[in-house]
């Protein structure tokens, strides 16, 4: 009975201690509680770290002051060193911006959002394991690749795997060299830790060593290589044409260069004990938590064709004849209706890279082979389906001059050009080039030998005269309020082109006369000539920008006809923004242009002056001989003593005294208006 009596005794005892035990946890727990609901609603937790700063304890305010403080000395730049180079680099110009208010609302966010219950043993658990919060930040990739590229990547060493070069005395080996390149992902690592813990720590630039790979046996088998690609010849054809590639012209295109082998995923043991084992490789492995690492160093020697070489010889030798340019409808405005002149034409062009493929693969197999060229079709933006879309309703400008007094080829050229340009569209947006549109010049295209100026002469050459054009088309863009990107006046000052100014010159392939289509609508070039007058018309949609023309202003005239000139375009949008542009022309001495031709007539001058002194000193002496022959004859006297049997039979003369009256006597002065054979009065 006593013993259950002791028994009961100490199981109360024991009760009593667990209730007080109980009680106590609660009451702490209570407390605890009530004071992470209170002090710590307006404090973060206990353990509570930003960027590897302790925050705990602190209201925000006080939590975002002390961060500042860390943040400005971080601002100051991280140290960055390599073998012979040092900087300290700021996040700014890293091209990194740090959030701190958004890393404290996140962190805030974490530890005091959900309802009263979870929150309570969510915090709970920060305080019991802490709770850590990287900075937010953001990298602008472009500004660090600029970085990287300015400062870092030139502290590697290039290095360069062992290859082949063909030559005429047969294969030359050229041995690689070792180096040792830029780490970037370990580095990028390394910055992203800095920033994360606001850390000012130095960073030492990571480097990979790098070294030929090649083996004497891959030096063999590209040997091999190379020989079956220019072994045999390739036949290029197409429609009714045909080009052959000789062998030794796939010899001057054989290059070598080195690929990689498929990689081969290893785990970090494996990886270790690779040969192309990396420390810093593995560490950056371990840091991103990757389990497996390429194993993709391995690299071959490979013989192919320079697809560079290959493609150049298909544009400059296959795709003149297989490259038609395709030709959008033509339109003619008549009056408020525009009117379809010709349909589209479609064209065509070579397809480089897939003609390129088909070589490679025909080099690949034994025996001469033949390719077909790969061309498609290219439709032309324009046809006779979509005329409603164009936007052509009214004239929005007009360009003109005058070409009188010019010579008959001049003439011609003229309406050469004018014939070919009417008709013309400009998509909007597009920059318009003269030279483009009017193309080649030469007596093929229809042109004749004019005066043109050239390296500071005046010469004749094909297409002379079509400067004319370009003047009239500069004023038809300048009315029209067209954005005008390129322009030049001529060298001295033409009398085609006036008012001075407001001329532009051009020459195949330059200079050039270029504008930009800057209205929504497409804008049709219509031109036409009436007796001397050449007319561009442009038409389009009036989209209500004002153009104001001021000028042309001339100053600086001289005697020997050198002056200067602007001519400006200010053009108002309808949104109201406002583009001025001022075109100037420096029109030098044309004397200056017309050496050759000052030279020329001086020669000639000068010839014709030795001409007519020689001349002259003919006639001289002509006449000096004929008085001397006179002297000669009047100094003989008749014999009188002659012997009688010969004058027995001579008829005396006439004894009249005025029988010699009439009888003509040649004058000193008679052969002075005979004809002379004169080149100066005869040309």
């Amino acid at each position: 009975m006593s013993k259950v009596k002791d028994k009961t005794k100490k199981d109360n005892k024991t009760f009593h201690v667990l209730t007080w035990v109980i009680a106590i946890v609660l009451g702490i727990t209570g407390v605890f509680l009530l004071i992470i609901n209170t002090y710590y609603s307006s404090h973060f937790l206990p353990r509570t770290t930003i960027a590897g700063i302790s925050i705990a304890n602190l209201t925000r305010e006080a939590a975002e002051e002390k961060l500042n403080n860390e943040l400005q000395d971080f601002n100051n730049g991280i140290e960055f060193e390599g073998e012979n180079f040092r900087k300290n680099i700021t996040p700014e110009e890293l091209g990194i911006s740090i959030d701190l208010n958004a890393t404290i609302e996140e962190a805030w966010e974490e530890e005091k959002s959900g309802n009263w219950f979870s929150r309570t043993l969510h915090q709970a658990k920060l305080v019991t394991t802490g709770y850590k919060k990287d900075l937010v930040y953001n990298i602008d990739n472009i500004i660090l690749e600029e970085v990287f590229a300015a400062e870092f990547y030139p502290q590697s060493t290039p290095f360069s795997n062992t290859t082949l070069k063909i030559t005429n005395d047969g294969f030359l080996v050229i041995e690689g060299s070792e180096g040792s390149g830029l780490n970037t992902r370990l580095l990028i690592a390394r910055i992203d830790d800095r920033v994360k813990n606001l850390n000012r720590t130095q960073i030492i630039l990571p480097f990979l060593s790098s070294y030929s790979q090649i083996t004497p046996e891959e030096l063999q088998t590209a040997k091999a290589d190379a020989w079956q690609i220019s072994q045999d010849p390739v036949t290029l054809e197409f429609e009714d044409d045909s080009w052959t590639i000789t062998p030794a012209t796939l010899e001057s295109w054989v290059v070598f260069s080195t690929e990689d082998v498929p990689g081969e995923l290893l785990d970090h043991t494996g990886y270790a004990k690779a040969d192309n084992f990396d420390l810093d490789n593995l560490i950056l492995a371990v840091i991103v938590g990757t389990n497996n690492i390429d194993k993709n160093f391995e690299k071959v020697l490979r013989a192919r064709l320079d697809k560079d070489a290959v493609e150049n010889y298909l544009a400059t030798k296959v795709s003149p004849s297989v490259n038609i340019k395709p030709q959008n409808a033509r339109f003619h405005m008549a009056g408020d209706t525009l009117e379809l002149i010709s349909d589209s034409v479609p064209g065509q062009e070579i397809l480089g890279s897939v003609t390129y493929e088909a070589i490679v693969q025909a080099v690949r197999s034994y025996g001469p082979q033949t390719v077909a060229v790969a061309a498609r079709e290219i439709g032309a933006n324009v046809n006779a389906n979509n005329i409603d879309e164009l936007g052509i309703k009214e004239l929005i400008g007009t360009g003109t001059s005058n070409f009188a007094g010019s010579p008959s080829n001049r003439i011609h050229n003229i309406r050469i050009a004018s014939d070919k340009l009417t008709g013309t569209l400009i998509a909007p947006g597009e920059e318009f080039s003269l030279v483009d549109a009017i193309g080649e010049v030469n007596a093929a295209t229809g042109y004749l030998p004019e005066l043109v100026i050239k390296e500071k002469k005046t010469i004749p050459e094909y297409g002379g005269g079509l400067c004319q054009i370009a003047t009239t088309m500069f004023r038809g863009a300048m009315e029209t309020g067209l954005d005008i990107t390129e322009r030049q006046s001529h060298s001295y000052a033409v009398q085609y082109y006036a008012p001075q100014g407001t001329d532009a010159t051009i020459y195949i392939p330059h200079p050039d006369l270029r504008y930009i289509n800057d209205t929504e609508n497409y804008i049709l070039i219509q031109t036409s000539i009436s007796g001397y007058i050449l007319t561009f018309d442009f038409f389009g949609t009036n989209d209500g920008r004002t153009i104001e023309l001021f000028g042309p202003e001339t100053w600086d005239h001289k005697s020997d006809g050198s002056l200067k000139a602007r001519w400006t375009q200010k053009v108002t949008m309808p949104g109201g923004e406002v583009r001025e542009n001022s075109f100037s022309s420096n029109y030098r001495p044309p004397d200056e242009f017309h050496e050759d031709e000052k030279k020329e007539e001086e020669e000639r001058k000068k010839r014709e002056e030795e001409e007519k002194k020689k001349r002259e000193e003919e006639e001289a002496k002509r006449k000096e001989e004929e008085e001397k022959k006179k002297e000669e004859e009047s100094k003989k006297v008749p014999d009188e003593n002659t012997n009688s049997d010969e004058n027995e039979n001579v008829t005396p003369p006439p004894t009249n005294d005025n029988s010699n009256e009439n009888t003509p006597v040649p004058d000193d002065n008679s052969n002075e208006n005979s004809p002379v054979n004169d080149n100066e009065n005869n040309s």
